[in-house]
């Protein structure tokens, strides 16, 4: 047997070669190991330390109040809700302490300050009540009749003259309205602290300009509830079947649903199709990935088997026959994809297939370039017989190693890139605890 420079080796110093070899890679893939562990170590620590760090600032926040500073305390403002505090009375005598639970009101406004927040709070409504009408005198639409006006702290509660008209939410109901439309009185009784006023708003509700078709509609509205009205003690209703010269006829809805379905329908086999493309293409690069990590072994075992004497096919077989005993008790997701096509390999041969052929099909079925260039090597071999194939077998045997350590720096790149975002998200984590206790340290 020759080695890659010409010269001749046996098997026994083959096989040691081979030995060295492994165990070189072996040596590099558990530093390879061995650098992920304590990369995962020093993350899970990192992480922990932020963790603590993000709680512990998160506490501190918690335990100091703000509301609280040498001993005064700062009423909400006026119109906010009123404030609940859990306090520590400490004696400086004794050293002891007491817990105190607290109500701070909000500061009530002066009589002066009150009567100010009412005259804006009525130059505020007059200017939004209107809402989408042209004016309180010609109101066809719901008025906005708010409840609260924040930036005077003044609650409003209202009340109408006519609650058919216009209710106390602002809904406007024009249905029962003649043609020349109706006066409403609507009274807002406003609250600032302890004082109260009330303010009147004159509205005059008018029936909607409509066209044509929305008279019509609103005809053929009034003439079914009249219907329904009239015959209330009846079984059945007999519908207008005429309203101002149109004649009606009428569908009950319940074919809406049914696009809605139809296009769920759709939507949920193109998602379901779309997935399983997916995982049909992520169950296609993990294979190939398996494929070229599985590379070297296969491709060192054909190469000290072959370089011991023994012919391709009964290295072949004894490699699949090995895996396949082994396997035997293994789960299916255990399974090796090279070893299984393999076995396929050797059942075609088997079962009559020529050699060549059954080679060429294997690396045709792995589908990667590795493979499919072991597959050529062996057809050739059987065509041109076994001279040099023990050393062609050894350079790809040296170059899968070369493939081997490549892809493990690959897989290393991508778990560090993956750790990008967790990364990320730790220093802002961090950016976090370290403003926090600074910002807070500041007296407003």
């Amino acid at each position: 047997m020759r080695n890659r420079g010409g010269d001749c080796m046996d098997i026994g110093e083959y096989i040691e070669h081979c030995t060295v070899k492994c165990e070189r890679f072996a040596k590099e893939k558990l530093e390879i190991n061995i650098q992920h562990e304590w990369m995962y170590r020093i993350i899970v620590a990192a992480g922990a330390i932020v963790i603590t760090g993000f709680l512990s600032a998160a506490a501190l926040c918690a335990g100091k109040n703000t509301n609280l500073d040498n001993g005064r305390i700062t009423r909400p403002g006026a119109g906010e809700g009123a404030l609940n505090l859990d306090i520590q009375a400490i004696d400086e005598n004794s050293g002891q302490k007491q817990q105190i639970a607290v109500e701070v009101l909000p500061r009530q406004p002066t009589y002066e300050e009150a009567m100010n927040s009412f005259a804006d709070a009525d130059s505020f409504v007059s200017d939004n009540i209107v809402a989408d009408n042209e004016s309180l005198q010609h109101v066809t639409r719901d008025l906005n009749l708010m409840t609260q006006i924040p930036e005077y702290g003044i609650n409003v509660e209202w009340y109408s003259s006519d609650y058919d008209i216009v209710g106390y939410d602002g809904s406007v109901n024009t249905d029962s309205i003649g043609g020349t439309g109706t006066n409403v009185e609507l009274t807002a009784l406003m609250t600032c602290g302890s004082y109260k006023s009330e303010y009147r708003y004159q509205v005059h509700v008018e029936q909607p300009d409509l066209n044509g078709e929305e008279r019509l509609w609103k005809s053929v509205k009034a003439c079914v509830d009249a219907v329904l009205e009239s015959e209330k003690h009846s079984d059945t209703v007999s519908l207008p079947q005429s309203v101002e010269g149109h004649s009606i006829r009428y569908e009950e809805n319940g074919g809406n649903a049914v696009p809605a379905i139809i296009m769920a329908g759709v939507l949920a086999a193109a998602a379901l199709i779309a997935g399983r493309e997916q995982g049909k293409r992520k169950a296609v690069r993990l294979r190939n990935k398996q494929l070229q990590y599985d590379y070297t072994e296969i491709v060192s075992k054909l190469t000290l088997l072959t370089g011991a004497g023994m012919s391709v096919r009964r290295a072949w077989e004894k490699i699949a026959l090995d895996y396949n005993n082994k396997m035997k008790d293994m789960p299916k997701e255990k399974y090796h994809a090279v070893y299984e096509e393999m076995m396929t390999t050797l059942r075609q041969m088997q079962s009559g297939m020529s050699e060549n052929i059954a080679y060429a099909e294997f690396g045709r079925r792995c589908g990667i370039k590795e493979y499919r260039k072991l597959g050529t090597l062996l057809e050739q071999n059987v065509r041109k017989g076994t001279r040099g194939l023990s050393v062609l077998l050894e350079q790809e045997s040296e170059e899968a190693f070369e493939q081997r350590k490549n892809l493990a720096k690959q897989l290393g790149e991508e778990a560090g890139t993956k750790l990008l975002l967790p990364m990320i998200l730790m220093l802002a984590v961090v950016m976090v605890i370290v403003m926090v206790p600074a910002m807070m340290s500041f007296n407003f």
